[in-house]
């Protein structure tokens, strides 16, 4: 497919080579060869000689534009390298460190995982400002809370961006936002729940936003037990998309050890 606006050189580029061929093929009929009946240069040689002339500049810039749009690709190109091997990198120091606190976690003896929890939830939360760079981002880790006799809620466990937002808990059974939450991640197959924008939703009261347009939610299971939520949101529909998505599922996966290892 050609990209947009790709096809504006490549039109002066054969523009120029048609001009160019156009005065040369006038400039050979309008020559006047020397001789006896032309001794002396005529106003045809003269003109002649400008259409030449002027072919070969048309050939020229032909040439020229053509360099100049092969040299501006090539720095296109190097720069989504450059871009890509950024987010490679961002991508690796943001999964590293928690994965490596998750396997401290893990040698602890049960009674003392308490601190290496508290700085495995530590590295997920600074794994937000490399995958979203954005400002306002807001990333939350929610745990379930299951007391007896009570409904069950989601509290947050930490959160990092727009500390002014600071995240409401879920309650199961409010016949509200708390019960369709809880709804989605007791489905046998729940998936990670992207909206674009919020305000596109039927029944999404806006009014619980609390500063966000668009987010995305992923599960915290393990071994088919709902242990929490991780969520991503943003003030701005377009922040977030779909390819944003697996990072989250990676580090729901790391949590979800994570609540398993601190309970044993």
């Amino acid at each position: 497919m050609i990209e947009k606006g790709a096809w504006v050189p490549a039109a002066l580029v054969l523009t120029a080579e048609i001009v160019s061929f156009v005065a040369g093929v006038i400039a050979g009929f309008v020559w006047v060869p020397f001789g006896e009946d032309h001794p002396e240069w005529t106003w045809h040689n003269y003109l002649a000689l400008g259409l030449v002339l002027f072919a070969a500049l048309g050939l020229l810039a032909a040439f020229g534009i053509t360099k100049l749009t092969q040299a501006a690709r090539s720095a296109a190109v190097e720069e989504k390298n450059a871009e890509k091997l950024t987010a490679d990198e961002n991508i690796q120091e943001a999964v590293i460190p928690t994965m490596r606190s998750l396997a401290k976690l893990a040698s602890r003896p049960s009674d003392q995982r308490a601190e290496q929890f508290s700085k495995t939830i530590n590295n997920v939360m600074m794994s937000r400002p490399l995958l979203f760079p954005k400002k306002n981002t807001r990333m939350i880790i929610y745990q379930v809370v299951d007391e007896r006799n009570k409904s069950r809620r989601l509290e947050s466990v930490d959160f990092y961006g727009r500390r002014a937002n600071k995240p409401r808990g879920f309650k199961d059974k409010d016949r509200g936002r708390g019960q369709r939450v809880f709804e989605w991640l007791d489905a046998d197959d729940a998936q990670p729940r992207f909206i674009p924008d919020v305000r596109q939703e039927p029944d999404f009261d806006t009014t619980e936003a609390n500063g966000y347009l668009t987010y995305i939610s992923v599960p915290i299971v393990s071994d088919g037990t709902v242990r929490g939520m991780l969520s991503v949101d943003a003030p701005d529909s377009g922040d977030l998309d779909e390819t944003d998505i697996p990072m989250l599922e990676v580090l729901a996966y790391a949590l979800a050890t994570a609540f398993v290892l601190r309970q044993r």
